[in-house]
Parts: structure tokens; C-alpha cells; sequence
């Protein structure tokens, strides 16, 4: 029979190794999506442009189309989403597209657009169309579907060449394509999607935001990690009159520029501000309004009050001997 102290031990060192791996289990990332018709979101804009009838808007289709049949003959579409809710200062880790089939297709690339366009844009109005020639969209593919024959486990298409199979197909979108369009370093403008087929073949089509089933709209889903941010707060110590600032720009990230603020309307009666320290006694790092500093932690500053000081001078008013 086990002693009861060694039954302690091992029950300690068995909790022990609990909080080791649970320290270091890594903090998990976070995702949005965008889908037209869920949890409010309505910010997808898509259409296709058809130089064979180049005067009639698709906005309102159910469906957007890539399909090439000759120079003639050729239907492009437009895919972009808003995303303004992300939370700034995120890091993003990896981003997904997901469109569902509504007719069989041999793939198309997806180029990142240059130029602007309303989703009533035609053929006409954007003047011939849209190319991928690095002044309309770039030339670079940014996204390539090749078709699917089959199913995953989730019941999702797998790509493969050649196939014709309706259903959801899901891409990889580059990360720092979605990084520079949250981070406001590349415009979004979305997308511009041109079949890849041959001349007669049969060309995408995809259900739209305006598609009947709400979970068959596009739809782009974001993992992301979020910055660290820290508080600035502003401390009257002591002040007897007005109020403390406020910082409208707090939380910072971690590593952002902090510019101090004045003291406003603070006053205390017989002191003057002289400034602000991290320590309500002013034994911490000081501050003088307008000065800077990188944010690393939660940050309170103390108001700093000189008492005001005044002199008695002694006159010997007309006094013919001593001094004053």
C-alpha cells in the first residue's frame, strides 16, 4: 500500500505538469467573415460585365459570370467586400474565399483591381471594359481556381483540372493582400475574375449576394491575431478645480507614439502645474505637455502642483538707524 505522502506528491507534481502545459498553451487567434445577409453585414459589392451586351447593367443577377468564347464574346466579373468592422491593428494569419457553384466551369484567376467601379458598372461605362494590364488590374494572378471533380470531407469541392461539379469551392487568398487592404496600404478595389477556359469551353458561374440562399453568397473569412493595445489615463492629483484629460486616441498599440496632453482647465488652489509623472509623488518618469513616448504597459500620468510661494519685505519707513 502507497503511503499518503507519496499519493500528495504525485498528486502535486501531476498538477504541476497541468499548469506547465497550460502556460504554454499559445493564445488562439480570432476570424471574421463577410457574407452578404449575415449578422447584418451588407457590404459586398458584385456584378459582371458582358462586352456582348455592353449597355446592361448585371448588379441585380443572381449570379456572376467568367466566360470566354472569343474576343467578341467574353463575360468578366467584379467581387469586393468592405472591410471597415475589422478591428484595426490586427495581424492577419490567413484569409479564405468561398463561392458556390451554379454552373460548371474550367476555373478562372482573380487579379487585384487598380481602379474603381460602381456595381452598375457595364462594359460601356468602364470603356471597354476591365483588363489585367497594371493600369485597370494588375496583371499578376493574385487568386486561381482550377476546376473541381470531387468532394472533401466537407463536402466541399476539391480543385482539380478539367471537372464539372456544382457545389462550394473554396480559395486561399494571399494574407498580405488582406494585411494591405485593412491596413489602408493598397486600395481595395476587390477583385477582377477572368475565366480561364478555351475559346467555346465553358466558362464559372457563380451564385452572387443577390442569390436566393443566403448561405450560397460569397463569402471571405479572415483569422487574425490581435495587437496588444494599452490605456493612457490622466491622474488631477489633488486638483481642486476642473477636470483631467482625456485622451480620445487611447488604447494604443503596443510600441505606439504617445503625445502627453496639457493640463487644460486643471488648477488647484495655491499650486501651479508643472507638468506630469508616471507616480502620483513624482517619483516616477516626468512629463512636460507635448512630449512623447513609446507605450508599453497600462499608463496613468499625476498631475505635478508647485506650491505657490510669496515674499514679506520689512520697510523701516524713514528708520534713522538698524536695518529692516
Amino acid at each position: 500500500m502507497k503511503s499518503p505522502i507519496r499519493n500528495t506528491r504525485a498528486l502535486i507534481n501531476l498538477f504541476m505538469a497541468l499548469i506547465a502545459v497550460l502556460v504554454t498553451v499559445p493564445a488562439f487567434g480570432q476570424s471574421i467573415s463577410f457574407q452578404d445577409g449575415v449578422a447584418s453585414y451588407s457590404g459586398t459589392r458584385d456584378t459582371y460585365i458582358w462586352n456582348n451586351s455592353p449597355t446592361t447593367s448585371r448588379a441585380t443577377e443572381a449570379t456572376i459570370v467568367q466566360d470566354y468564347d472569343s474576343g467578341t464574346n467574353e463575360r468578366r466579373s467584379l467581387l469586393q467586400f468592405d472591410l471597415s468592422s475589422t478591428p484595426s491593428g490586427v495581424t492577419v494569419t490567413s484569409a479564405e474565399l468561398q463561392f458556390y457553384v451554379t454552373a460548371e466551369g474550367k476555373g478562372f484567376n482573380m487579379h487585384r483591381m487598380l481602379a474603381s467601379w460602381l456595381e452598375t458598372d457595364t462594359y460601356n461605362t468602364l470603356v471597354g471594359g476591365v483588363n489585367p494590364d497594371d493600369t485597370e488590374a494588375e496583371s499578376a494572378v493574385n487568386i486561381a481556381w482550377a476546376d473541381g471533380t470531387s468532394l472533401d470531407g466537407n463536402g466541399d469541392v476539391i480543385p482539380t483540372i478539367d471537372g464539372y461539379i456544382n457545389g462550394f469551392i473554396r480559395l486561399t487568398v494571399p494574407v498580405g493582400t488582406i494585411q494591405a487592404w485593412i491596413d489602408g496600404t493598397l486600395p481595395n478595389n476587390g477583385w477582377l475574375m477572368v475565366s480561364t477556359d478555351i475559346p467555346g469551353g465553358d466558362g464559372q458561374q457563380l451564385a452572387s449576394r443577390e442569390a436566393t440562399t443566403v448561405a450560397n453568397h460569397p463569402k471571405l473569412t479572415i483569422n487574425y491575431t490581435s495587437a496588444t493595445t494599452y490605456t493612457v489615463a490622466y491622474d488631477g492629483n489633488g486638483n481642486t478645480g476642473g477636470t483631467a484629460p482625456v485622451d480620445g486616441s487611447s488604447p494604443y498599440t503596443s510600441g505606439a507614439t504617445v503625445t502627453v496632453l496639457g493640463a487644460g482647465d486643471l488648477a488647484k488652489t495655491g499650486s501651479t502645474f508643472a507638468g506630469w509623472n508616471t507616480q502620483a509623488g513624482g517619483g516616477g518618469t516626468a512629463y512636460a505637455a507635448a512630449a512623447t513616448f513609446n507605450i508599453t504597459e497600462n499608463t496613468t500620468l499625476y498631475a505635478q502642483w508647485t506650491p505657490e510661494t510669496y515674499t514679506v519685505t520689512y520697510d523701516g519707513n524713514t528708520n534713522t538707524g538698524g536695518t529692516a
